[in-house]
């Protein structure tokens, strides 16, 4: 479909009629009322006939500037100046916001990362350990510190060490202290040597007087040796 431009002169001269001039839309068109109630200003008029309006205080619409046929605006006369409104506008803000302050409203603190919360229980948990280990003013015994194995391990073989260096006493008064665990090693070792010290003891003294030598300890065989002699001998005729 071919569109009659006007001409150059027609349009030169409704630059001159119509730029810089405050204009409002014919409402009844359906595709204008959008900009119903609105004052907009012409920036220009294009080689289509169309003028090139300005909508400063058109909100959401993009840039606010639109194509409009010259036939469909009529001149208005200029808008009070907005400048005071927005003065006004800006006031009542600042007032609002001072008066949310003084009233404690107060901005939620930012949500902490998982590595600033455990760092925020650490340094919580270093001056409640600090504080245990430092006896009260009163002199009051404090909460003593949780131990490692390690470090009770450490106090047992020190406690033992020293139950078995101390020398026994005849005292009845001195603290008597547990017998150490021995070990089933050093209990056979001992049983031998009181094994030992038992056959000892069993034999006479050097100045007592002897009837005959000390028996000699035979061994199983010589005992079923002896058996069988005895048993040979019995059997013989005229024995």
């Amino acid at each position: 479909m071919n569109v009659k431009m006007p001409a150059v002169e027609q349009v030169e001269d409704w630059k001159r009629q119509w730029t810089a001039k405050y204009v409002q839309v014919d409402e009844s068109r359906p595709e204008l009322k959008r900009f119903a109630g609105r004052t907009g200003r012409v920036v220009t008029v294009n080689m289509s006939g169309r003028a090139l309006v300005q909508f400063d205080d058109f909100e959401g619409w993009g840039w606010g500037r639109f194509d409009i046929a010259l036939p469909f605006l009529r001149q208005v006369a200029a808008p009070a100046p907005v400048e005071k409104a927005k003065a006004e506008k800006h006031a009542t803000a600042e007032k609002t916001k001072v008066e949310g302050a003084a009233a404690g409203e107060q901005k939620p603190a930012a949500k902490l990362s998982p590595l600033e919360m455990m760092r925020a229980k650490a340094a919580a948990k270093k001056p409640s350990e600090a504080s245990e280990a430092t006896p009260s003013a009163g002199g009051e015994e404090t909460k003593p510190a949780k131990k490692s194995p390690l470090e009770i391990m450490r106090e047992k073989a020190a406690a033992k060490q020293a139950a078995e260096s101390a020398p026994t006493t005849g005292d009845a008064s001195a603290p008597t202290t547990a017998p150490a665990t021995k070990s089933p090693l050093e209990i056979m070792r001992e049983k031998a040597a009181a094994k030992k010290a038992a056959e000892g003891s069993a034999a006479p003294a050097p100045d007592a007087p002897t009837t005959g030598p000390a028996p000699v300890k035979k061994s199983p065989l010589d005992i079923i040796r002896e058996k069988a002699a005895a048993k040979k001998s019995e059997q013989q005729p005229g024995s």
